[in-house]
């Protein structure tokens, strides 16, 4: 892995959590403290559609 932060591409060798929905994100502000384990985290609001390899359809209604 390289310390390229913003597109991952082959094996992670680690676990990727995304949490959809708020998450408890209304219960407390965002912290800036950064855990050891965390390569990137980021607040946005957006659709997620998230895939494991050969199990998706190659369209979703979105196309």
């Amino acid at each position: 892995m390289t310390s390229e932060k913003g597109h991952y591409s082959g094996t992670m060798n680690g676990t990727i959590f995304v949490v959809a929905a708020g998450g408890g994100g209304h219960l407390s502000d965002y912290t800036t403290a950064i855990p050891r384990w965390s390569i990137f985290r980021d607040r946005d609001y957006r659709d997620v559609l998230s895939c494991v390899h050969d199990s998706c359809f190659p369209t979703t209604l979105a196309t």
